[in-house]
């Protein structure tokens, strides 16, 4: 029942406009604060209210939208890479937003709801390892809501790689000491 709590304020947020959009996702954040552990639905609290901040205004610059796609795929591969990295990444992608002004998910409230099932169909699939995951490694997923519709093709590329690249991975460092 906690999708019952954590989420209706959070989609609602994307369809009402100013000032009711940023008490609604002052509401979300307090509640938010009464679960302990990491849900999906703080996760995506903490991107909504970020991009509440950064304020962008879209540009259709096709050279605009490559180069912001280029910074999104290349945060998610670093957080495969080089996990050192990945505060650098987020960190560029989110000025990207920013000065690209390449997404704004309040702009299109339909897009951005399709964009957050399909984010929490892949976290909360049969795929995923059923263990406690901390929210860092979630955000590798997040890429969903900042690209185009299109790029989610590459959803099922990472799914394999996180099943068996990844098992692997941890299978072997459990086996060798």
């Amino acid at each position: 029942m906690r999708w019952a709590i954590g989420w209706p304020f959070l989609i609602l947020s994307l369809f009402l406009t100013e000032p009711f959009r940023e008490q609604v996702l002052a509401l979300q954040t307090i509640i938010c604060t009464f679960f302990g552990k990491g849900y999906t639905f703080q996760l995506l609290t903490l991107i909504f209210v970020i991009s509440f901040f950064i304020e962008t205004q879209m540009h259709d610059n096709i050279t605009v939208q490559i180069l912001h796609h280029c910074i999104v795929l290349c945060t998610v591969i670093v957080q495969y890479i080089d996990n050192k990295h990945r505060y650098f990444c987020w960190c560029l992608l989110l000025w990207s937003v920013r000065w690209l002004g390449s997404v704004n998910i309040y702009d299109q409230p339909i897009r951005t709801s399709i964009k957050c099932i399909v984010l929490v169909l892949v976290l909360k699939g049969r795929w995923r390892p059923a263990l406690e995951r901390p929210l860092s490694e979630e955000f590798k997923w997040c890429w969903v809501l900042f690209v185009h519709e299109f790029v989610c093709l590459l959803l099922p590329v990472q799914l394999l790689y996180e099943v068996y690249v990844c098992k692997t991975n941890k299978e072997m460092n459990q086996i060798l000491p």
